[in-house]
């Protein structure tokens, strides 16, 4: 996680690491989560919306990709 202020407004940059050492930099943390995983798109956004959680905190997001690993094989 990278922060950057703006004029005043921090914004944070996330990135998800592969399984080859390949390294992702998430803008949109939603719509590039469903684009990176697309068979598990739904079941996500349904776990994020039933656990109040946010695609943009990074706590949030640390509990989203640790459920998504539980559902990968």
């Amino acid at each position: 996680m990278r922060r950057q202020q703006l004029i005043g407004r921090v914004v944070e940059t996330f990135y998800l690491a592969g399984p080859q050492g390949l390294v992702l930099s998430l803008r949109h943390p939603k719509r590039d989560l469903r684009a990176f995983f697309p068979a598990h798109a739904r079941q996500l956004e349904a776990f994020a919306q039933q656990q109040h959680l946010r695609f943009t905190s990074a706590r949030d997001l640390c509990l989203l990709l640790t459920q998504l690993n539980a559902w990968l094989p």
